[in-house]
C-alpha cells in the first residue's frame, strides 16, 4: 500500500468539514470502509444539502458554492471539494459523488436534504483490512 498520509489527511479532513458543515442536524452520519475486488474505498453516507443534477460537475470547481450552500450561510469560499479533489490524485484515488443514493428526504428551515454519498476510491489498492 502506497499512501502518502499527509495528504490524506488534508483530504480527509477537508472531506469531513465539508460534509458535516451541509449535513441535516440530527440526522445519522455513516463512513463505511470498503474492500472491492480491486480498489478499497471509503464512503461517507450521509443527509446533507440536495446535490442537483446540473451542480454535480461544479462542486470540485475553486470558488463554486452552490444556491442552498450560500442560502445556509455557513462559512466557506468554495476551495474545500477543490482541495480534496487535488489531494487524492497524490495518492491515486478519486471522489466519486452520488447524490440520491437512496430515496430518503427531508426539509429543514426551507433547506431540503437528501442522501448523499462521498467516495474517497483508491485505485488499485487491496488489503486494507487485513
Amino acid at each position: 500500500m502506497n499512501i502518502d498520509y499527509d495528504s490524506l489527511f488534508v483530504s480527509l479532513y477537508y472531506l469531513m468539514d465539508n460534509s458535516i458543515k451541509y449535513c441535516c442536524p440530527n440526522t445519522k452520519y455513516k463512513i463505511i470502509f470498503k474492500q472491492e475486488e480491486d480498489d478499497f474505498s471509503i464512503l461517507f453516507i450521509m443527509i446533507s444539502i440536495k446535490i442537483n443534477d446540473q451542480e454535480l460537475k461544479k462542486i470540485t470547481t475553486r470558488g463554486y458554492r452552490s444556491e442552498t450552500a450560500q442560502k445556509l450561510n455557513v462559512e466557506g469560499n468554495g476551495i474545500g471539494m477543490y482541495r480534496i479533489l487535488k489531494t487524492l490524485k497524490l495518492n491515486d484515488a478519486e471522489l466519486i459523488i452520488t447524490p440520491r443514493c437512496n430515496s430518503y428526504t427531508k426539509k429543514s428551515k426551507d433547506i431540503e436534504y437528501e442522501a448523499n454519498e462521498f467516495r474517497i476510491r483508491f485505485k488499485n489498492q487491496k488489503d486494507w483490512l487485513q
